[in-house]
């Protein structure tokens, strides 16, 4: 398997550090321009499936590389959307911030109201990364996703553990 794996590009609540997690949200002018940018850079790719979040965000930057894959089938998913982050989300990243620094038990454990822990989601991720391997072990694929998931999905795929997330960087439209 060869795998690509794409962050979604630039939104207004990246750029004012807003927590997005599900909230369906669109590219801002820069996001669309690195999308298409990134569709240029994948263009010689010989991509045999697209897995996507179905997320606005990610739709979008999916959208700007089948362009250049115009015969390649795409599947949206829930599967790969970001973390729910609860009654944080829509909220500025400093309360999340706050929330943990005053969390007493392990950071990966800490579930928002109406959200999901970090724990849950690298789960979940780990669920879907588990099935790709199975159906799709012979395929070029391309995943475009969130920060998150990317982070997590990365991990899995050389075997890391949890912690190794955080050695991670994701800027929107990152190829990995």
């Amino acid at each position: 398997m060869k795998l690509i794996i794409v962050r979604h590009g630039a939104t207004d609540y990246n750029l004012n550090r807003k927590i997005q997690g599900q909230i369906d949200t669109e590219l801002n002018e820069l996001g669309l321009e690195q999308a298409k940018e990134l569709g240029a850079a994948l263009a010689g790719e010989s991509l045999q499936l697209v897995l996507s979040s179905d997320l606005t965000r990610a739709r979008q930057t999916t959208a700007a590389v089948i362009r250049h894959h115009y015969a390649v089938p795409v599947e949206y998913t829930a599967r790969l959307r970001e973390r729910h982050f609860g009654c944080f989300q829509d909220g500025p990243s400093s309360e999340l911030r706050r929330a943990l620094d005053a969390w007493e038990g392990e950071r990966a454990n800490f579930k928002p109201e109406g959200g999901e822990s970090l724990l849950e989601s690298h789960e979940r991720v780990g669920v879907f990364w588990q099935d790709i391997l199975r159906q799709h072990a012979e395929k070029t694929l391309l995943v475009s996703a969130h920060g998150g998931v990317c982070k997590s999905l990365v991990a899995l795929v050389l075997g890391e553990d949890l912690r190794f997330r955080n050695d991670l960087a994701q800027d929107n439209c990152c190829i990995n």
